[in-house]
């Protein structure tokens, strides 16, 4: 009974999500539409069952901002850029573009935290991860201008850092700290 009603109670934040989605859709926070939302949520969550995910649960909503934050932050740096790369090839000022792939360690054996660095990478402008290796832990990143490959690899490094913070079990964590000291 305690492993059921645990199952339940971990679905709550994606009833809240979806709810949340349902009501944004229509535009109109009233008591009908939030009604409406937990219904079709629960009919979705029902329905439509998501498989168990070991591990899932650790979020640190500090680490969590701050991870967001300096996203962000680098989102616009990147978009800023890859704006400057575009317009100095168009026309033709400066040094061409020298793209490459590296292979970037990951210290983190987790597949959902790997899966969220490498999300975050590809969303960032002028990155893209291109293959994971599970076995050797490695993620293999395409860089439009590769000016640095210790560069990028520190910059994938600080990211799993901060996801690890943000997301990571107690023992990721313990790990990420060891591996630093």
């Amino acid at each position: 009974m305690s492993r059921r009603w645990d199952d339940q109670v971990s679905r709550l934040p994606t009833l809240a999500w979806l709810t949340v989605v349902w009501v944004a859709l229509w535009g109109d926070l009233s008591l009908a539409n939030l009604l409406g939302g937990l219904v079709v949520a629960t009919a979705v969550l029902v329905l439509l069952p998501l498989p168990a995910t070991p591990g899932h649960g650790h979020v640190r909503p500090l680490p969590a901002v701050r991870l967001a934050v300096v996203f962000l932050r680098d989102l616009g740096k990147a978009n800023v850029v890859v704006a400057w790369q575009v317009l100095r090839v168009a026309t033709g000022l400066g040094r061409p573009l020298s793209p490459g792939v590296v292979a970037c360690p990951l210290r983190g054996r987790s597949d959902r935290l790997t899966t969220v660095v490498a999300n975050m990478v590809s969303l960032t402008p002028g990155t893209l991860t291109v293959e994971i290796d599970r076995r050797d832990a490695l993620i293999y990143v395409h860089a439009l201008d590769l000016s640095s490959v210790e560069a990028l690899r520190g910059e994938v490094r600080d990211l799993e850092a901060r996801v690890i913070e943000a997301f990571g079990s107690p023992r990721a964590r313990a790990e990420l700290h060891r591996s630093a000291a």
